[in-house]
């Protein structure tokens, strides 16, 4: 049994080393980033969200997981209108730039990262769409 259990533990590590290594898979719909300025582009809005995400999940975590004042759906009730401002600033400028990301989930490797970060603008833009306009 105590073999079993090393050969799954082992099993399980070079799974998560070749998902690692393995980019992800180009579907219909995603976009595919390889020029340096898409990248960067697309990196910036991915931080720009984590921002405002860690600041929703602080809010919450002082709350005990009551999410009630602590999402962003707009900015009225964003308890984290600083990131949010940034992030719609960010998102906009670069659906302006890049308008067919509108309708895209975007795959792309950050500088130095791994491969396969997929960030889905398609999904940002039908929530935050209107923020652009």
């Amino acid at each position: 049994m105590k073999s079993l259990s090393k050969f799954f533990a082992a099993f399980l590590l070079l799974t998560q080393f070749s998902q690692a290594i393995t980019p992800l898979p180009s579907k219909p719909g995603n976009l595919r980033l390889t020029g340096v300025k898409e990248v960067e582009v697309a990196t910036s809005i991915s931080e720009a969200l984590n921002r405002v995400s860690a600041q929703v999940m602080a809010c919450m975590e002082r709350q005990n997981g009551n999410k009630d004042g602590c999402t962003c759906e707009t900015r009225g009730n964003c308890p984290a209108k600083q990131e949010f401002d940034f992030l719609i600033k960010v998102f906009c400028k670069a659906m302006a730039r890049y308008p067919e990301w509108k309708s895209h989930d975007l795959v792309f490797q950050k500088q130095g990262g791994p491969p396969g970060h997929v960030l889905s603008t398609k999904n940002l833009y039908l929530h935050f769409g209107r923020e652009c306009r």
